[in-house]
């Protein structure tokens, strides 16, 4: 009896540890097979989401938050990397490009309120913004020619002059003798604050020497926008009465 009660409780104490060893490994298998699922899913979830995002992005990116058309970039983006198809990589290009047309825009209607509020310009000048660019093609600069001999019954060029050193006020006023000599009917008048502040001082000018363009409306109402602030050039100075024009005279005055 005593050797089969020692034999019956080996049995016992081995099958006990063999229940116990796999009900742990089973414990932490489940733990570990838990954990990877519940990382899986928040990583599928995440995916799914950004999916949506791309697909509303893709039908009107309007709709959506900033927050929204980042994250669906980003993610057409690393999808158009990681996974090459022309799909991917059409879809991140639509992205990409609504991106830049916004950028575009927004420099634009940035210029525009700069135009109307030149006392937020904090640069030397108007004249120094991307628009003005030196590479113009000579159907771009006949047509510019064009349009502001057209301009010229309507509009007056007005040069202010104050304590500015004598070579700035020198070379501002050989660029108006230039602007004069191609437009001979274009009226401009130079004004030197010293001796008469008025306009200066309504207009909140603050930088000389600086040139604005005064512009009568169809009731000959005046509207005053300052074209450059600082020594520029004559270049600089029709881009930017062309500009002015065209998309705050044009747009809001003659509409």
């Amino acid at each position: 009896m005593g050797v089969m009660k020692i034999r019956v409780l080996f049995i016992i104490a081995v099958a006990s540890s063999f229940i116990s060893a796999n009900t742990l490994s089973g414990y932490f298998g489940y733990q570990d097979n838990f954990f990877t699922d519940n990382n899986s899913t928040k990583e599928k979830n995440k995916n799914n989401d950004e999916e949506l995002l791309i697909k509303k992005a893709l039908i009107n990116p309007k709709l959506l938050t900033n927050k929204e058309f980042g994250i669906a970039l980003e993610a057409a983006k690393n999808k158009a990397v990681m996974i090459q198809t022309d799909e991917n990589i059409k879809n991140w290009i639509i992205l990409n490009n609504f991106m830049i047309k916004n950028a575009g825009e927004f420099q634009k209607r940035q210029q525009i309120v700069l135009f109307k509020n030149p006392e937020l310009d904090l640069s030397s000048g108007i004249s120094k913004s991307g628009y003005a660019s030196k590479a113009r093609k000579q159907s771009e600069l006949k047509l510019q020619n064009q349009l502001i001999k057209e301009l010229t019954s309507k509009i007056v060029l007005i040069a202010f002059y104050g304590d500015a050193p004598v070579l700035e006020i020198t070379s501002q006023d050989r660029v108006l003798w230039y602007i004069e000599q191609d437009f001979p009917k274009m009226i401009i008048k130079r004004v030197d604050v010293k001796n008469n502040k008025n306009l200066y001082e309504k207009l909140n000018e603050k930088i000389t020497p600086s040139v604005w363009m005064a512009y009568k409306d169809n009731k000959n109402k005046p509207h005053f926008y300052r074209i450059a602030g600082g020594v520029t050039t004559k270049n600089k100075i029709l881009n930017n009465i062309q500009f002015v024009y065209e998309n705050i005279i044009k747009v809001e005055i003659e509409k």
